[in-house]
């Protein structure tokens, strides 16, 4: 996502246009996915405790001047974190202890 977004940021720039910034939030979790609605208008969802957390962290993006926040879980899951820097522990809504954040650099 950052690669093809840096490609039309590219594009943007040349037209005269500003560019647009995403922030993405890793986390780790079960997640009930389907489809919910009717037969007029479905539509497709993710719903849990790490769909909302994950949101929470992707909004973080903002504070930390980050692209791509991964979650403490995550980190702790990976096989390799060459790349992440450890970032302060944050409160989120919904969350009583803070949460670790890794910076994707």
């Amino acid at each position: 996502m950052g690669v093809r977004l840096d490609a039309w940021n590219a594009a943007r720039c040349v037209a005269g246009k500003a560019e647009l910034r995403h922030g993405i939030g890793i986390h780790t979790g079960t997640v009930i996915a389907g489809n919910i609605g009717s037969s007029e208008r479905m539509s497709y969802a993710l719903v849990g405790d790490a769909v909302n957390l994950a949101s929470r962290i992707q909004a973080l993006n903002k504070d930390f001047g980050t692209q791509v926040l991964v979650s403490g879980v995550t980190h702790a899951r990976l096989s390799s974190t060459v790349g992440l820097e450890s970032l302060p522990a944050v409160h989120v809504k919904g969350r009583s202890a803070e949460v670790a954040v890794f910076a994707l650099r």
